[in-house]
């Protein structure tokens, strides 16, 4: 066995070494282990060494959570500077960034990052084209640009609007027509939902949005992005502010609190200032929302479906979110036109129409897309066929009634009372469609779903006393389904108006001599009619004048040749203009025209829902009254039985009147009239001798009364520069 020591060779089964007595086997082989044991522990020593000083520089020299959000907000206050220097590049004359320029806006502030990045001031960043530009700072804080863009933007109901004041005053009042009125609406109609919070910019904390869950209908209009790091956020109320920060940034931070959202992107910071949420923030702090309905109307709100999903997960059953960049007016007419819709009952199931059914209804009123440019629209995440109530209908919306003799035009959908029919049109030029039989009817009342409409009479009969006899009252809907019958008046009716259930009119019957007249309501729901006036005599009802009109919860009409207004409310009538001779002649801008006349003068009176009344000053009793214009400013007459006839125009504050030109003068003796446009009631016209466009022709030519077919009188219209006759034939004007 050789020796460890002294390498001497000894013989097998010798304990210690012949040479120098070193002892052999055993002991040598310990020595090895003592060896790499020692090496073992050293080892220990050494690691234990580092994790002690990465420990003791981890615990003991990290900066705090105050200090990392103090170096984020100074970055962000001095980045976010900088970006807005790029972008004033690009922006116009009126402070925005045009379509056309957003995507070099948007390439121009990338660059920057990307230099930021390369000098190590950011930790990362990230362009969505078309959208945004993400940075995260060393601190961790998230920031997102967008740029920005001009017009873009019991179960309890809450609004949320966190950048109401950024918009000019009409867009604001605009917005909260829009989005409160569609609250107050749904409250209105649906017993078991209250309006319980409207909140308007900096109402909107972090504390208020953690809250959400509570309400059952959540409309959010405000500013929104996307960027494909962030997904879509809305812009709530809180705005940092860099004067408080740099005057003492620890007291700042210490009382905006939030300091773990800010760190870990819940809050993005934005180039506007605002702080914004996404799913983040909803995803941790939101609680459950079971069965709510929430629209998001902001920019970019569903580019993808992450935020909405957060929502849905959260337990709301549907969620309406923007497909991009969209704009304001379009925005929010959508939001208007979706909840509308949603309280009323257009099917044949007696149900309150589905959100798609709105949502499908609310494309054909404004368009599939906000703009060219844009191309964007609400999209529904969850369940589609939501009902704000599941229930049978008992009460639905019907603001929107609009009467007529023998057409009514409800934003652009027209429904005409022909010989042997009630017939409708989607648009002027679309295909008309039968909605019932129905001969020979003169009062219609319709919201553009519904039509209410009174039986007539035989025109042939000698006996003209027949059209004061009782007449039956129908519904129909305008998807042609049945008609029902509703009730039977006391004689001729004249439809004006339908709301909470109770459809009113005035009741003519003639007595002897005489023609008296009552207003009346009937209630679906008990019914039964109701006088609401004493009767009161008046001359022979003319066929082509309507003799009430009703705004809101007023319904303005001639008694004894005087106005009275008659509030739905509070169920009582006044006296708003007495005279002895005097008449409601047109409508313009939400005011009634009464003609009357008082010490051999004529005057106009213009009339509102609140019962305020405008007094035009005296005008020539040798004037036929035609027109008002829509801004309320000239009247349009014509002399009559004078050698100088012709038409007027008369102002009537100043009372200076302006003779026409051209053919007015030489239609002495023949029958003319002067009417509006009714989709753009600013557009006034002399109907006696107009240019009209011959589609088989393929050309224009001037035609005059007797060329219709029938005699021009007042139950002729126009429609979009179309003339309209009393078979719903179409003429177009020629300009």
């Amino acid at each position: 066995m050789k020796c460890k020591k002294c390498d001497y060779e000894n013989d097998q089964g010798v304990k210690y070494c012949v040479n120098c007595g070193n002892k052999l086997g055993k002991e040598n082989n310990n020595t090895k282990k003592t060896k790499k044991l020692i090496l073992i522990i050293s080892c220990i020593a050494v690691v234990c060494a580092v994790l002690f000083i990465v420990l003791f520089f981890t615990f003991f020299n990290k900066p705090d959570k105050n200090q990392l959000l103090q170096q984020g907000l100074t970055d962000y206050f001095e980045i976010n500077k900088e970006v807005n220097e790029i972008e004033s590049e690009f922006t116009e004359a009126n402070g925005f960034v045009s379509y056309k320029n957003a995507n070099n806006a948007i390439k121009a502030v990338g660059e920057y990052a990307e230099k930021l990045y390369n000098n190590g001031q950011i930790k990362e960043y990230e362009i969505t084209e078309g959208y945004s530009v993400w940075i995260k700072f060393n601190s961790g804080l998230e920031y997102v640009y967008s740029p920005a863009i001009e017009d873009t933007d019991s179960s309890d109901i809450s609004t949320y609007q966190p950048c109401l004041s950024t918009y000019d005053n009409d867009l604001q009042n605009y917005s909260k027509e829009c989005v409160d009125n569609s609250a107050k609406n749904i409250q209105d109609i649906m017993d078991d939902y209250n309006f319980a919070n409207n909140y308007d910019d900096s109402d909107i904390t972090l504390d208020v949005l953690s809250e959400m869950g509570k309400n059952k209908v959540i409309i959010w209009h405000g500013h929104g992005g996307y960027s494909e790091r962030t997904h879509s956020f809305l812009a709530t109320g809180l705005k940092l502010d860099e004067a408080k920060f740099l005057l003492d940034p620890v007291y700042y931070i210490k009382n905006i609190g939030y300091t773990d959202e800010y760190l870990g992107g819940e809050l993005i910071f934005t180039n506007s200032g605002h702080i914004a949420v996404g799913n983040k923030y909803f995803g941790n702090h939101l609680r459950e929302i079971n069965g709510s309905i929430i629209y998001l109307g902001t920019c970019s709100s569903g580019v993808d479906d992450v935020l909405a999903q957060t929502f849905l997960n959260k337990g709301a059953a549907s969620v309406i979110a923007n497909s991009g960049t969209i704009c304001t007016d379009y925005n929010l007419s959508m939001i208007k036109t979706i909840f509308e819709q949603m309280l009323k009952s257009t099917g044949s199931d007696n149900q309150y129409d589905t959100l798609q059914t709105a949502l499908e209804y609310a494309f054909d009123k404004n368009g599939e897309y906000c703009c060219e440019s844009a191309k964007s629209h609400p999209n529904i995440f969850g369940k589609k066929d939501f009902r704000l109530k599941e229930n049978d209908v008992t009460k639905t919306l019907h603001s929107g009634f609009i009467s007529g003799k023998y057409l009514v035009d409800v934003e652009g959908k027209l429904i005409c009372a022909k010989s042997n029919a009630i017939y409708y049109k989607e648009s002027i030029n679309s295909e008309e469609k039968k909605i019932a039989f129905a001969g020979n009817v003169s009062s219609l009342l319709s919201d553009g779903e519904t039509v209410y409409y009174v039986e007539g009479f035989d025109n042939s009969n000698d006996n003209f006393d027949k059209k004061f006899n009782p007449k039956k009252v129908y519904r129909a809907k305008v998807n042609g389904s049945k008609s029902d019958y509703i009730f039977t008046s006391k004689g001729y009716a004249d439809l004006i108006t339908y709301q909470e259930g109770c459809i009113y009119y005035i009741d003519t019957t003639k007595q002897g001599d005489s023609y008296k007249y009552s207003l009346m309501k009937y209630d679906t729901d008990s019914d039964s009619a109701t006088s609401l006036t004493d009767e009161w005599l008046g001359d022979i009802p003319v066929y082509w004048k309507q003799n009430a009109y009703a705004f809101d919860n007023t319904i303005l009409f001639t008694k004894n040749n005087s106005l009275y207004a008659y509030d739905i409310v509070t169920n009582k009538a006044e006296l708003i203009v007495s005279s002895s001779e005097g008449e409601i002649f047109d409508i313009i801008d939400g005011k009634v025209c009464f003609e009357y006349a008082k010490d051999n003068s004529k005057f106009i009176a213009m009339v509102d829902n609140g019962k305020n009344v405008e007094t035009s000053v005296a005008v020539d009793a040798k004037y036929d009254l035609q027109a008002v214009t829509n801004d309320g400013k000239y009247g349009l007459y014509f002399t009559r039985g004078f050698d100088d006839f012709d038409l007027f125009t008369i102002d009537l504050k100043t009372g200076e009147s302006t003779v026409s030109e051209g053919d007015a003068g030489s239609c002495k003796g023949k029958n003319y009239f002067v009417t509006k446009d009714l989709e753009h009631p600013e557009n006034i016209y002399f109907m006696y001798n107009l240019k009209l466009y011959d589609e088989n022709k393929k050309s224009a030519e001037f035609k005059k009364h007797d060329e219709f077919g029938i005699n021009i009188t007042k139950p002729m219209w126009i429609v979009d520069s179309y003339v309209v006759d009393w078979d719903f034939k179409t003429y177009k004007i020629y300009d």
